[in-house]
């Protein structure tokens, strides 16, 4: 039996963005309902610049995506805004919509759906799970007193998958949504065969397709491995790029690795150099920036270079200790103290404990070492 997709991982907003053609999308409602000049200063008060509103490839910050929304209050909507079709997600979304609408069958389909959901956005959460005759669906949203619109949004994509690839197996079994109606109730009867319900607990929905692993008749896998690529690349192009904490932790760590092997000094620095005022040279002349631009980029961080030192000094003992027997002596001087005092009053202050007792303690595990 095919696994079942994982829930998905509820990450810090710093860092997630929103496609910019998601906002597009909600302004162009807003200026059906408001005129031109409201929707011109919501986008202006979220902060969201017009260039980067146009852009097919434009990323909008988490934190500015659901300021608009805040802004923007609950939108009663019609009909034919509530309803879900291709050509609409073509038309925002052309290489996600293309994955979904030819997997190899619906299970393919929603499994597509919630890896690449980044390509929409990354704010909210969406987790799906199986079950006997069908899939629960469960919608999590960021943000104080927000509209479930959002959460609407996705269920109707999860229906129109279901219908594309089983029209007459498939049935949403019912719809659940916290908050209050932002349409005519009138308008879910008229989509939708089951009962939409308001004012629930969770965004939830239902549907049942005990035929969801039957192959899709029409799948065409050139295409389909074809969209794939092309949609993880775009996935590729806006992940964000490593923090200079953590290229400078990387960069360390190997640097107090390689003290201790044949190949000391690949990285520039013997067991004697190490120390701040060599490393932090050497880092500067690994990265090619100047002593100012490197201490920058860490200040914005809220870090310096003493303290990554620091954390990766510290990070290089515990690994030492928890898997080799190299003797004290030897692991202070690979990491540059001048005694061993000086190192276990380093790794004391670091880890509440002298380095011979956190050896003892970690001697159960098994060795990181061949």
């Amino acid at each position: 039996m095919p696994s079942t997709p994982r829930d998905l991982d509820v990450r810090p907003m710093h860092g997630r963005t929103v496609s910019s053609q998601v906002d597009a999308l909600i302004l162009r409602q807003v200026q059906s309902h408001a005129g031109a000049s409201a929707a011109q200063a919501r986008r202006r008060d979220a902060g969201i610049s017009e260039l980067l509103l146009h852009d097919p490839r434009g990323r909008i910050p988490a934190v500015q995506h659901l300021h608009l929304l805040h802004l923007l209050g609950p939108l009663q909507l019609v009909r034919e805004e509530l309803r879900m079709d291709w050509p609409q997600w073509l038309e925002a979304f052309p290489t996600y919509a293309s994955v979904l609408a030819n997997s190899m069958s619906l299970t393919g389909a929603i499994r597509e759906l919630l890896r690449l959901r980044s390509l929409m956005g990354e704010v909210d959460v969406l987790i799906a799970h199986r079950q006997q005759d069908g899939w629960v669906f469960e919608y999590r949203m960021e943000g104080p007193a927000r509209s479930s619109l959002c959460a609407y949004r996705h269920f109707a994509l999860v229906e129109l998958l279901a219908r594309h690839y089983l029209p007459q197996t498939s049935a949403v079994a019912s719809i659940e949504l916290i908050g209050l109606p932002f349409a005519p109730r009138q308008c879910f009867s008229e989509l939708h065969d089951c009962v939409v319900r308001f004012g629930a607990r969770h965004n939830r929905l239902m549907l049942t397709a005990p035929d969801a692993d039957q192959p899709y008749r029409q799948h065409n896998p050139v295409l389909h491995h074809h969209h794939v690529t092309m949609a993880e690349a775009a996935m590729d192009q806006f992940k964000p790029a490593p923090s200079t904490r953590k290229l400078l932790e990387d960069w360390l760590s190997k640097v107090f690795h390689d003290a201790g092997s044949d190949h000391a000094g690949h990285a520039g620095c013997r067991p004697s150099d190490i120390d701040p005022g060599m490393l932090l040279e050497a880092a500067c002349g690994e990265f090619r920036l100047s002593r100012w631009s490197l201490q920058r980029r860490l200040r914005e961080e809220d870090t310096s270079f003493s303290d990554v030192m620091e954390h990766s000094r510290a990070t290089e003992a515990q690994r030492l200790l928890s898997g080799s027997t190299v003797t004290l002596t030897e692991i202070a001087h690979r990491l540059g103290f001048s005694a061993l005092s000086a190192f276990s009053r380093f790794f004391s202050s670091h880890c509440g404990m002298t380095p011979s007792r956190y050896r003892a303690l970690q001697q159960h595990r098994p060795s990181e070492f061949p």
